[in-house]
């Protein structure tokens, strides 16, 4: 009823406006008529009388649209009438209209690409119940601000805390799934019992785990995740309590998780299923450290009061357990900072850059307006006089302003799904967390709305401000009396700024360009061209002594050398530029460090043959040899960061060292010494880094390194099939050429560096543009002066000069400011640059120098056509 009410009331009052309209028009047609005819009797014409009636009552329009103003309501008849007239207005010029929408569609569609992505990323709350209650707890380490956290500390953190509602533990493991057609390496995130219930989220298929199942002797259980029940189990209804084999192993499946649950990804990590964590089999040991930790915070508590009290809880720690807790933090992350922490920089950079690209794009339309709104005086000339006011003009620009924005904003919203996806497909592998989320949601919509309609405000209300666009006479000509200084000098004044920001984002795309020339620079430390790696996984359960995986190993080698093409074949449980983990050594005949406060290192167990195959450089000694097995002497490989650190003025070779603070430690002899390589990324130092002999440390998990004759991917299937006559059952995974390990090291920064170069070309080419703009315009309306002064004199050379001399003043003023304003907003990319400071020169003079370039070839064209005119057809010119 509420509605029908405001219906008829609506209704009601729109009549009511148009009986009082045509009252007062016929009041004044009255007036009109009465006042003509009693001058009629004085003896003026009746023409006259009723135009000299018509000036003494008013003007009709203007009385009628005041009316309607009074009234109410006229504003919406007026905003629409302003849009028809806008309309036909772009119509009339259809070249200018293309230009002006797909520079909008530019910088609004790029905008909406990237706060689509800085949306689902930054501002939206992760997939989980009171998301931003959730916190990582990691432990700190004298090296190490980040690290995994041991689990009897875990355990009396659970025990002793207040500031947390729950807390769970997990960690990483894999195994081989078998039984279910062809053999496949799953990765499998141990959880402790109530990690689901603290994110909320319940399976699709039966249940989480029991607290009861959270023990080693009861762990037997998994939960899949829809991808894996979907490709390896035909999404099978009657999954639940089925058995799967992981490593030989039965597990009962008890439940499935839905397809819109996505998986925390603590350090990049991405479970196909879970299983109980059985936190007991890490209590006997408190230097363990593995696990990761999240926590629901309780309610009023902030992650500052967790942070305090986990601090307390740490020294607590470390003063009853000094040998293992001593010099072990605590540290307090949000969830959200966690998993987008790697990209925020980037992000905020790249959405800074759209941001220019766009108030770049708002400059040029609004000159190009400026130059319409001046030839368009005389008809504004009318309108005035008719007694249209200057606010119902600026009105009208700035409806034409929104309506052109629009049009820009629809075009870029076309613009930003493509280039949602280009971004995506063009970002490396696992760079941008929760990419399936990122959508053009109504926020994002919203976003787009509002920025579409300040820049319509902005460049509709610039030509507006210029007096010389909405005044003028009705007897000025139409070339002499259009612009004026005032339109000049605020169409000169958008350039200088065009050019500033054009600067701006050209110097950051310069950084990006040169820190990543640095980083491809930098020399790996091996050859990776014409090298095959992948990963097996030797079961538990089937391998379980060194001598059978050292067995397996050697067979599996020797058949493999055996393949036509095969160069060198070698084993390491860690490849370069993929991380790995560490620990502490003891070095023989110095004092003992106790804890994590000892040389830290990289171990990396490796097979006689693999600095062959990788082509890492000998300086010192020898390497492996296969008589450097099981029951011989231990020895050890160092790499020169090491030797130098440890051994800065002594010869390492024949020195001994050993893993551990044991005081019954297994001594290493050091037998050479190899060039460094980097194990982590290629922007990160060298540490140092032990290789171990694989037959005197074998591990479950092997990687094999292939140096073939040409194209390394040719020798996968022979590899699958010697594989496959020495066990049929064990997976290949992480298939990979070592060059393509090399590129995804620098694919991050090529990413950014692309993206910063993408928009650093439009606005290099905007700014061309406005150039090209002003100056042409310029030359048009100066035909007469420049006509003038070859008839006095001047030379072809002064003419061209003249205009060369006004490009370059502008530029010039430009590229100082751009300067100043880069110096200031660089500063936020220093997190993104390697070995680069955020004041270059060498970018800070190459591209102001770039950019004058461009500018002074787009003032060339027309200062060019200025020394073709004609002075005899100038000076005709109007």
């Amino acid at each position: 009823m509420r509605r029908l009410w405001t219906i008829y009331g609506r209704l009601r009052g729109l009549l009511l406006k148009r009986r009082i309209e045509r009252e007062m028009e016929e009041e004044m047609r009255f007036h009109i008529r009465m006042r003509a005819a009693l001058n009629f009797e004085s003896g003026m014409p009746t023409d006259l009388a009723s135009i000299e009636a018509k000036k003494r009552f008013g003007n009709l329009g203007l009385i009628k649209e005041s009316c309607r103003d009074i009234i109410g309501g006229g504003l919406m008849e007026t905003l629409l009438a302003d849009l028809r007239y806008g309309v036909r207005m772009l119509l009339r010029k259809p070249m200018f209209t293309v230009i002006a929408v797909v520079t909008l569609a530019l910088g609004i569609g790029a905008n909406t690409a990237i706060f689509s992505v800085v949306n689902s990323l930054l501002l939206r709350p992760l997939p989980y119940r009171d998301a931003g209650k959730l916190v990582l707890v990691f432990e700190t380490e004298p090296q190490l601000a980040k690290a995994p956290v041991s689990g009897p500390d875990f355990v009396d953190w659970n025990r002793q805390n207040t500031a947390f509602e729950s807390m769970a533990a997990g960690g990483e493991d894999d195994a081989n799934l078998t039984g279910n057609g062809d053999p496949r390496r799953v990765a499998i995130e141990p959880v402790s019992a109530g990690f689901f219930e603290m994110l909320g989220a319940a399976p699709l298929l039966g249940r989480s785990f029991r607290p009861d199942e959270d023990h080693p002797a009861h762990d037997a259980v998994v939960i899949l995740g829809s991808a894996l029940w979907k490709e390896q189990f035909g999404s099978d209804p009657e999954i639940i309590g089925k058995y799967i084999k992981l490593d030989g192993t039965s597990h009962q499946v008890i439940g499935v998780m839905p397809a819109e649950f996505r998986p925390t990804g603590i350090w990049g990590f991405k479970p196909d299923l879970w299983k109980p964590l059985g936190v007991e089999r890490f209590e006997k040991n408190r230097g363990n450290h593995r696990l990761w930790v999240m926590a629901r915070l309780k309610e009023g508590t902030s992650v500052a009061q967790a942070q305090s009290e986990m601090e307390s809880l740490a020294s607590a720690l470390a003063a009853t357990y000094p040998k293992s807790n001593s010099d072990i933090g605590a540290k307090v992350v949000p969830l959200q900072d966690q998993v987008v922490g790697k990209v925020r920089s980037a992000l905020l950079v790249l959405f800074g850059a759209v941001a220019f690209v766009l108030l770049i794009s708002c400059v040029n339309v609004a000159s190009l307006l400026i130059t319409r709104a001046i030839g368009r005086r005389q008809e504004i000339a009318i309108r005035g006089a008719l007694g249209a006011t200057r606010a119902r003009l600026v009105r009208q620009m700035v409806t034409e302003g929104i309506l052109l924005s629009t049009i820009g904003a629809s075009a870029g919203l076309l613009l930003a799904l493509a280039g949602k996806q280009f971004l995506l497909k063009l970002s490396p592998a696992d760079y941008i967390p929760r990419a399936t989320e990122i959508d053009l949601s109504p926020a994002v919509l919203i976003f787009t709305a509002g920025i579409s309609l300040l820049a319509g405000i902005l460049f509709g209300a610039l030509p507006a401000a210029s007096e010389e666009a909405t005044a003028g006479a009705l007897t000025a000509k139409s070339s002499s009396a259009i612009g004026g200084p005032q339109a000049g000098r605020l169409r000169a004044l958008l350039v200088v700024m065009e050019i500033a920001l054009g600067l701006v984002l050209l110097i950051g795309a310069g950084l990006m360009i040169h820190s990543l020339q640095k980083l491809l620079a930098v020399n790996p430390g091996f050859d990776g061209r014409g090298v095959l790696t992948m990963r097996l996984d030797l079961p538990q359960s089937r391998y379980p002594k060194a001598e059978q995986r050292v067995a397996f190993v050697d067979q599996l080698l020797d058949r493999i050398h055996s393949i036509p093409g095969v160069r060198f074949a070698a084993e390491c449980n860690q490849l370069p530029l993929s991380g790995g983990g560490n620990g502490v050594i003891q070095i023989e005949g110095r004092p003992r460090a106790s804890g994590f406060s000892g040389p830290l290192v990289q171990p990396t167990i490796v097979t006689s043959d693999y600095f062959e195959a990788m082509r890492i450089s000998l300086l010192n000694g020898r390497t492996f040899t296969d008589l450097d097995r099981e029951g011989s002497t231990g020895v050890a490989v160092i790499n020169e960061t090491a030797a130098r650190r440890f051994w800065a003025n002594e010869d390492p070779i024949g020195k001994r060292l050993a893993f551990g603070d044991s005081d019954k430690p297994e001594w290493l002899e050091v037998i050479g010494i190899v060039g460094d390589i980097h194990q982590w990324k290629l922007e990160t130092r060298p540490i140092p880094e032990v290789y171990l002999a694989y037959p005197q440390a074998a591990e479950n998990v092997t990687r094999l390194v292939i140096r073939g004759e040409s194209d390394p991917g040719q020798l996968t299937a022979a590899i699958r099939a010697q594989l496959s006559d020495i066990n049929k059952d064990l997976p290949i995974s992480e298939l990979a050429t070592m060059q393509s390990i090399v590129d995804r090291a620098s694919a991050e920064q090529r990413f950014q560096a692309l993206l910063m170069t993408i928009f650093g070309a439009v606005a290099l080419a905007l700014s061309a543009v406005g150039v090209y703009g002003v100056m042409a315009y310029a030359v048009s309306q100066r035909t007469h002066e420049f006509a003038i002064r070859k008839a006095l004199g001047a030379t072809r050379y002064d003419i061209f000069r003249l205009v060369m001399t006004r490009g370059a003043g502008l530029s010039l003023a430009g590229v100082a400011i751009g300067l100043g304003i880069a110096f200031g907003v660089t500063r936020v990319m220093l997190t993104l640059l390697y070995e680069v400071t955020t004041t270059d020169t060498l970018t800070f003079v190459a591209m102001p120098l770039l950019l004058m370039t461009v500018a002074l070839i787009a003032c060339y064209v027309p200062a060019r056509r200025s020394v073709r005119l004609d002075p005899m057809a100038g000076l005709r010119h109007e």
